[in-house]
């Protein structure tokens, strides 16, 4: 287990009677990531979790899967599924369609598709968005500003508080601004052990536009991008993870998405 998320969120999650979990390994699954989906139709799994790019990777890549492992496949080998998780990176409408347009002749449908967003120092989850079991596509929620950015999460996050601040004032973002994503819960840590230097600017308390501190108590601040649109999140950044080359700030996230079409 390389990240918290498989650790905390699968392997812990999965503690329960009668329960099964199969691991892959991250080095196989850049390798053969055909042998995910594969192994999913052969076990009749029901949940699984994996970052943007591995989705993108499997679908991009699933021509190349060997025909030993295509006589697993037949039009209902994925239909025990109900829950993928997507998340650790900016999710994109064109991921999700390409996936499921994939795999939809081995009965995989698009709202088994779950964008989550979550940290570490939330004990990994902040909140998902579930899609309607809609037929007809009108199932995604896109943003207005980016069409091909879709939403983590809406108005129904369950025991969460967000905020989207400016970074430097602190103040709430207007609808659609990006800024800082900012989260309070019971999950939400305190601290650093034994790093005061990184505690002291952990957390912030939002204000509105008038300057009135917003009641509840302090927000952790997550170091994540995004902004919200009509109470629906979106990410778009990671603002803790820039390069300044030459006065200027190059985002990590940007880079690679530069980097993957080139």
């Amino acid at each position: 287990m390389y990240h918290d998320y498989g650790l905390t969120c699968i392997c812990v999650a999965v503690c329960t009677p009668h329960a099964q979990l199969f691991v892959m390994s991250p080095l196989d699954f850049v390798e053969r990531p055909y042998i995910w989906v594969a192994s999913m139709a052969k076990f009749r799994v029901t949940s699984t979790a994996a970052p943007v790019f591995g989705y993108d990777l499997v679908a991009r890549k699933w021509s190349q899967c060997p025909s030993s492992l295509l006589e697993l496949m037949g039009p209902f080998a994925l239909s025990s599924l109900a829950h993928c998780s997507i998340s650790a990176e900016p999710i994109k409408l064109s991921t999700l369609q390409l996936f499921a347009h994939t795999f939809a002749p081995y009965g995989f449908k698009r709202w088994f598709l779950k964008p989550t967003y979550g940290l570490a120092e939330s004990v990994c989850w902040v909140g998902q968005y579930m899609y309607p079991e809609d037929p007809t596509g009108h199932d995604v929620v896109r943003a207005r500003k980016d069409p091909n950015r879709v939403a983590v999460g809406g108005p129904f996050f369950s025991g969460s508080d967000l905020a989207v601040v400016d970074p430097e004032t602190g103040r709430l973002a207007a609808d659609g601004v990006d800024g800082e994503i900012c989260v309070r819960s019971r999950a939400i840590t305190s601290g650093y052990w034994d790093r005061p230097d990184l505690n002291d600017s952990l957390h912030v308390t939002p204000r509105d536009a008038k300057d009135v501190p917003i009641p509840g108590g302090p927000f952790l601040r997550t170091g994540d991008g995004g902004f919200m649109e009509s109470g629906y999140l979106f990410i778009n950044s990671r603002l803790k993870d820039v390069m300044i080359i030459r006065v200027r700030d190059y985002s990590l996230l940007q880079s690679k998405a530069a980097l993957s079409t080139s």
